[in-house]
């Protein structure tokens, strides 16, 4: 159903996308809306005629941006300050608190900027949120190997000039195995003391307050040990998957925002 912020239109598309000879990726049909029962949506064309074709990508890019917002950069416990886990972690949260906690002072409340300027407003972008939250996996969207894979993007030859992929997995590696490196100094190697990791009940708290419902709280789905850390590897791969998270994939998805909504009908 299409969002309605202040009477402004917000359509929800699918997008056909096709590697062209010169490796380029480009659109090649665009439908504003699914079909429901007898509703049925026009398809549009590169034939169509040149406005009705741009203004089609206007309306898809517009709706993608809005997308981006709310789920990619706004969407995604506490240990001691003395464990190491939170000393691991301190660094990749550095200043995020504060920028969440403006966001929700100028941003994303009623009337805030999201209002004033996006199509789908603060109220749109919650409900995309709740929506994308019932479906997102730490193992799989959150997890950038396996979120490649499950988009079908992570082949370099079927589709050359992904930047972002190709950038951003030679990161991913070297965090992985940093935290390799920094969790294997407190628990011991790969195949060393997994009682010590066991028997840490403040990494344990932190394990089953990802999972936890308690409060009104959205559980985070696919957790690596879905609320109790057994193995040095399901610590290690949380652990990768929040600073990535925190760090290189919200620098990507938060410093081209100008490039992106600077074209005012992308936002």
């Amino acid at each position: 159903a299409a969002f309605k912020n202040q009477n402004r239109p917000m359509c929800a598309p699918y997008g056909l996308f096709f590697v062209n000879s010169k490796k380029n990726l480009e659109p090649v049909a665009i439908q504003m809306y699914p079909n429901e029962e007898e509703e049925q949506h026009p398809v549009f064309l590169p034939s169509d005629p040149p406005h009705t074709w741009l203004y089609a990508k206007m309306w898809f890019n517009c709706a993608d941006a809005n997308y981006h917002q709310a789920v990619p950069h706004l969407a995604k416990t506490t240990l001691s300050r003395s464990h190491p886990i939170q000393r691991l972690l301190e660094p990749h949260f550095f200043n995020l608190m504060a920028i969440n906690n403006f966001a929700t002072e100028v941003l994303i409340n009623e009337g805030g900027g999201l209002t004033k300027i996006s199509m789908a407003g603060e109220k749109g972008f919650f409900e995309v949120i709740r929506e994308r939250l019932k479906t997102w996996r730490m193992d799989i969207e959150g997890t950038l190997p396996a979120d490649l894979k499950n988009r079908g993007v992570d082949d370099a030859e079927a589709l050359p000039k992904y930047y972002y992929r190709d950038d951003a997995l030679p990161i991913y590696h070297a965090i992985r195995e940093y935290v390799r490196g920094m969790v294997e100094i407190f628990y011991g190697d790969e195949n060393g003391d997994e009682v010590k990791l066991k028997e840490d009940f403040e990494i344990q708290a932190f394990a089953k307050a990802l999972v936890s419902t308690e409060g009104g709280r959205v559980a985070i789905k696919g957790v690596p040990g879905n609320g109790t850390f057994s193995t040095l590897d399901e610590l290690i791969q949380t652990l990768t998957s929040i600073i990535f998270t925190s760090s290189v994939q919200h620098a990507a998805v938060n410093f081209m925002q100008l490039d992106e909504y600077g074209f005012v009908p992308n936002f």
